[in-house]
C-alpha cells in the first residue's frame, strides 16, 4: 500500500527539515523498540523453558506428596491425620514483590528459607509416625513449587502483554508513520524541485527577452 503524505504539512524548506528531523528521530525510536521487542521476545522463551521445568517439577512433587499423603493416613487413621493437620503451624508470610525487565514490572516473588513458621512440628509426637512428618515435608515441596509456577506463568502474562504493545508500535513506525514522513519528504522535495525548475525557466526566459530585446533595439 503506497504511503500517504501528510495532511496539511506546508512544502516549505523549513518543514522539509523537521520532516527530515522527525525521520531521524522515528527510524531511531524504532530501533531501540526493536531492540526491547527483541529482548523480551528472548526473555519470553528463556521463561518458557524455565515454565515447562517448574510444570515438571509440579508434576513431580504431586506424584511424591499425594503417595507420601496416603501413607502417612494408612499409618495413624485418617481422622487422626485429619487432627494433627489442624495443629500444626501456618505457613510464613510470602511476601510479593515486583521486578524490572525493560521497563515492564513483572511478579517477583519472595518465599521464605522454611515455608512454615516453625521448624517444630505444631503436634505432639506421640501418636503419630515418620510417614506424617514425610509427608508434611512434600506437600511443602509441592506448594513452593507450586508458587513458583504461578510467579513464571505471572511473569510471562506481563511480558506477552508488553510484547504486543511494543510489537504494535514497532509495526505503527516502520508501517505507517516512517514511509508516511518519507512520502511527505519526497512530496516537498518534489514540489521544492519543480518551483526550482520553474524559477530557473522564468529567469532563462526572461535572459532571452532582455537578449532579443537588446538586438532589435540596435536594428
Amino acid at each position: 500500500m503506497k504511503a500517504r503524505v501528510i495532511r496539511g504539512v506546508r512544502p516549505t524548506r523549513i518543514e522539509l527539515q523537521k520532516i527530515r528531523k522527525r525521520i531521524v528521530l522515528s527510524e531511531r525510536g524504532r530501533e531501540l523498540l526493536q531492540d526491547k521487542l527483541d529482548a523480551m521476545t528472548g526473555e519470553m522463551m528463556r521463561m518458557k523453558k524455565e515454565h515447562a521445568a517448574l510444570a515438571r517439577s509440579v508434576d513431580d512433587h504431586v506424584h511424591t506428596a499425594y503417595p507420601a499423603l496416603t501413607r502417612a493416613g494408612m499409618s495413624i487413621g485418617w481422622r487422626n491425620l485429619s487432627a494433627v493437620a489442624k495443629t500444626t503451624d501456618g505457613m510464613a508470610d510470602i511476601e510479593m514483590q515486583t521486578r524490572n525487565i525493560m521497563g515492564r514490572r513483572v511478579p517477583d516473588i519472595v518465599i521464605p528459607d522454611k515455608l512454615r513458621e516453625s521448624l517444630i512440628p505444631g503436634y505432639t509426637l506421640s501418636g503419630t509416625t515418620a510417614y506424617v512428618d514425610c509427608a508434611g515435608t512434600e506437600f511443602e515441596k509441592l506448594t513452593i513449587a507450586l508458587i513458583r509456577l504461578a510467579e513464571a506463568e505471572g511473569v510471562m502474562h506481563s511480558l506477552e502483554s508488553e510484547i504486543k504493545k511494543t510489537r504494535r508500535r514497532v509495526n505503527a513506525l516502520e508501517n505507517v508513520l516512517i514511509p508516511s514522513l518519507n512520502a511527505t519528504s519526497e512530496y516537498i522535495e518534489s514540489y521544492l524541485e519543480e518551483l526550482e525548475r520553474e524559477d530557473l525557466f522564468r529567469r532563462k526566459r526572461a535572459k532571452s527577452v532582455l537578449a532579443g530585446g537588446g538586438k532589435w533595439g540596435r536594428g
